[in-house]
């Protein structure tokens, strides 16, 4: 599992990260029609003694709910637990999920 390029460090820096991404979220599309396309579903766990994080990707097809992928990747914790941050704790194991 590897850490993004310019992964913040210090809770200062995701702080800013955070912010700009919140200026790139769009909230009025419509998203595509049900039933079509996939969804994918992931979701982490931790192991705190050994500093360990894992997480689990599972991709359905949207008509059929028939299972299409699914990956598992485990790695060290990148970023310290800070509430409001959980996602820059969590996305480094995601992303190597998503892209095994």
């Amino acid at each position: 599992m590897r850490v993004p390029e310019g992964w913040p460090t210090t809770e200062e820096a995701a702080l800013a990260v955070q912010d700009e991404l919140r200026a790139l979220l769009v909230l009025d599309q419509e998203g595509p029609p049900p039933g079509t396309g996939r969804v994918t579903g992931v979701d982490v766990a931790y192991d705190d003694t050994r500093g360990v994080v894992a997480a689990a990707a599972v991709t359905l097809d949207a008509a059929t709910l028939a299972e299409t992928g699914r990956a598992v990747a485990v790695g060290p914790v990148a970023f310290p637990y800070v509430p409001g941050l959980l996602a820059f704790r969590e996305v480094p194991a995601v992303l190597a999920a998503l892209e095994a």
